[in-house]
């Protein structure tokens, strides 16, 4: 296979998993946090797992073979920006609370 068509392949791949699993799972984590929820220890083992397969796919000459998902990356990373910071902001205050 052809680097081209393997790209292809590798990009059609993850844009499945993106649509069927992650985008939907972030949301709903992105609703939980806003709503003042905490996280449960499967939600951060799902971000942190989430982080480290990206981390791992080396996802950076992929990205720069096709610049046209540059922002779509930049959009997820983002949104896993939110979730997490809106999720210490939340913990945070349960710890005030809690004092």
């Amino acid at each position: 296979m052809s680097s081209p068509d393997k790209d292809l392949g590798i990009i059609a791949v993850l844009l499945q998993r993106l649509n069927s699993e992650r985008l939907p799972f972030m949301l709903e984590l992105r609703k939980k946090v806003d709503s003042g929820e905490r996280l449960s220890d499967g939600d951060i083992h799902y971000l942190h797992q989430a982080l480290t397969d990206a981390r791992d796919a080396n996802l950076q000459p992929l990205i720069e073979r096709h610049p046209e998902y540059r922002s779509l990356v930049g959009s997820l990373f983002s949104l896993y920006r939110q979730v997490v910071d809106r999720a210490l902001a939340n913990e945070s205050r349960v710890v005030e609370a809690g004092r």
